[in-house]
């Protein structure tokens, strides 16, 4: 009898413990999801900031000595490399 009882309460408190971490996990989620999408949200943001640095800075262009390959030139005041496309 006493085992029946001690098995019942094992099983009770495993399933306890089960529920507790599963919200664990369903909070982890939540939190990650919110992180993510505040990282996408300050990305979007820079990529404005940078537009707006492309169109206002004087730009003085020069190769990427640390890429020799590279076909563009980055600029030595704001670091923004020359691709117009991507800053319309």
């Amino acid at each position: 009898m006493n085992q029946i009882v001690s098995d019942i309460i094992d099983n009770i408190i495993n399933t306890i413990k089960v529920k507790e971490l599963r919200c664990k996990i369903r909070d982890n989620n939540n939190l990650i999801y919110d992180y993510e999408k505040t990282i996408k949200q300050l990305k979007n943001e820079n990529n404005q900031i940078e537009k707006i640095i492309y169109k206002t800075c004087n730009h003085n262009w020069e190769r990427d000595l640390d890429d020799l390959y590279s076909r563009y030139k980055v600029c030595t005041k704001c670091k923004l490399v020359n691709y117009p496309y991507v800053y319309k």
